[in-house]
């Protein structure tokens, strides 16, 4: 696990990656949390990261081949897809491919998931979840 403190987009950020062993034996990111730099474990309500800068940071850190398979875009996640990459799939073991419930999904399938600041103010993404699989 790895924390950094950086600036993407021009918005200051905290991001907390997962290592897994890819099939290369090597550490490749599996997981990223995303959360604004403004945004207090207390308070994630003061978050000013716009749905419309989240968007485009979630952009900017897709696999090159990525393609959507399903909006999950919800008023408490106002970015919410799965995606696939083959670049994914042939990176990852096939036992990270997996839903909520363990089944086994299509491979270099991952999920990106951004929540809202609160239920009042969905103009605004406190953080930002990068997963393998579908959540």
């Amino acid at each position: 696990t790895a924390l950094y403190n950086l600036t993407i987009q021009g918005q200051r950020l905290t991001i907390l990656m997962t290592l897994d062993i890819g099939l290369d034996q090597q550490p490749h990111v599996s997981t990223m949390i995303l959360t604004s730099g403004d945004v207090t474990a207390s308070d994630p309500t003061k978050s000013t990261w716009t749905v419309a800068s989240a968007t485009a940071t979630v952009q900017s850190l897709l696999p090159p081949d990525v393609k959507s398979l399903q909006d999950n875009s919800s008023s408490i996640s106002p970015i919410g897809r799965v995606y696939q990459s083959a670049l994914l799939g042939h990176t990852f073991s096939k036992s990270l491919f997996v839903d909520l419930q363990n089944n086994p999904v299509e491979d270099g399938s991952f999920s990106v998931l951004c929540l809202a600041a609160s239920e009042n103010d969905t103009q605004h993404v406190s953080t930002c979840l990068f997963a393998l699989g579908h959540s």
